[in-house]
């Protein structure tokens, strides 16, 4: 109704609000297909005396072609009136309408939170807001509303993010109109590409301006304006050819302490079986994605080495392969290849690893199997590659060593008379 007052307020802390969905999706929570929120109802999960602001997220199925989330009311999530750092706020739905949303994550005695906007390609217009969702892009070509930016800005921090859901787009930023704020709101320009300014951008106060630019592209016809002590930060690698002016007050320039980069891990091979008809190893686990890295904490990088020789009496199986890491992200080496088996009371089915290993020559279907691909845990938005060994068959009492799963493709199998199995591809 439209004197709905949901609260999830605390002394030291904002609680959390969730309606129609968890933040960007997440979760097993089920997820609404329509969330109107009238004018006049009110939901608060700030933190009222030292703590940080909570977490309100207004959600439907972007997924969903008949989804809707109306927002048209007042949505906090400060921080504590003594300390403390402001919360998160998302709304987001197919087909969003936020043009009455009244959006604050502010901080008085710490930093101000954010209302998330992630985008494809965007161009910040004087014309409605299109293919959007909470700021994220749902449809390529979106649109923000130039006022409606500006507004949030009086007391919240917006990131204008490109996001990684496209796949038509380069994922360029565009600012077709005059962006002029002097609240304490610090604008991100996050774009997977370039970031264009072909209309002038004034910061006045607090609030900063933050540019990261993927491709280190950021140019155009505009001119930043820089006064009242805000910050400009530049992402490193970035190069602005904008004019800028700096007016009463000064401002600071400075470099963005965080690197955005892509990762590529990949995890050692296991090694091929032995003592005859043998199978070969799995290739390394595979894993792909994109993070962002700052100075504090270091990211420990390990890579991991190749499996050797077999292991003692299990039928003649190569070694797994070593893990490789970035940071927390762990590729799993491949499995090892199995051995001879036949009459030697051993198996010969290839290990499990990132991609497992193949099945070497037995005188038994069941103990000529292909190592399975061991499931690999990876943060949202990254992709783990990995598949199984090739597996054997009994046919016509003999068979030869099966191929080791690659990142592509499964090994391949054996067939009869001792004709080796192909790896899986890459």
């Amino acid at each position: 109704g439209s004197q709905t007052n949901l609260q999830a307020t605390g002394s030291t802390g904002g609680g959390t609000i969730l309606v129609g969905g968890d933040w960007q999706g997440s979760g097993s929570l089920r997820q609404a297909t329509t969330v109107t929120m009238n004018q006049g109802a009110v939901i608060d999960a700030s933190a009222t005396q030292n703590g940080d602001g909570g977490k309100v997220v207004l959600w439907s199925d972007i997924h969903n072609l008949n989804s809707v989330t109306t927002v048209n009311s007042r949505i906090f999530a400060k921080a504590g009136l003594l300390g403390g750092n402001g919360g998160q706020v998302e709304t987001s739905g197919y087909d969003l309408n936020i043009d009455n949303a009244n959006i604050s994550t502010r901080a008085q005695n710490g930093v101000s939170g954010e209302w998330l906007i992630d985008p494809r390609n965007i161009t910040i217009s004087s014309s409605s807001d299109s293919g959007i969702s909470s700021y994220t892009a749902n449809a390529d070509s979106a649109v923000i509303n130039v006022t409606t930016l500006t507004n949030a800005l009086a007391n919240t921090n917006v990131t204008v993010f490109t996001g990684s859901t496209g796949t038509a787009q380069a994922g360029n930023i565009t600012v077709s109109n005059a962006i002029n704020a002097d609240g304490t709101g610090v604008l991100t320009l996050w774009a997977a590409n370039n970031i264009t300014i072909n209309a002038d951008i004034t910061r006045s106060s607090t609030g900063g301006l933050t540019l990261r630019s993927g491709s280190g592209s950021v140019s155009g016809s505009g001119k930043l304006y820089l006064s009242g002590g805000t910050t400009l930060t530049v992402a490193h690698g970035n190069s602005v050819s904008n004019n800028i002016e700096i007016g009463t007050g000064g401002a600071t320039i400075k470099l963005f302490d965080q690197l955005d980069v892509q990762v590529l891990i990949v995890a050692g091979g296991g090694a091929g079986g032995g003592n005859g008809w043998a199978g070969g190893g799995g290739g390394g686990g595979v894993i792909y994605g994109s993070r962002t890295l700052s100075s504090s904490p270091a990211t420990t990088v390990t890579v991991g080495a190749g499996g050797s020789g077999m292991v003692s009496g299990a039928n003649g199986r190569g070694n797994n392969g070593a893990n490789s890491a970035f940071g927390t992200v762990t590729a799993i080496g491949g499995g090892g290849g199995a051995g001879y088996g036949w009459g030697s009371g051993y198996t010969a089915s290839g290990a499990s690893g990132g991609s497992g290993g193949g099945a070497g020559e037995d005188n038994s279907t069941a103990e000529m199997q292909g190592g399975s691909a061991a499931t690999q845990t990876v943060p949202t938005g990254w992709t783990a590659y990995g598949n199984p060994g090739g597996s054997g068959a009994y046919t016509s009492g003999v068979q030869a060593g099966s191929g080791g799963g690659g990142a592509g493709a499964a090994g391949g199998g054996t067939s009869a008379y001792r004709q080796p199995g192909n790896g899986g591809n890459g």
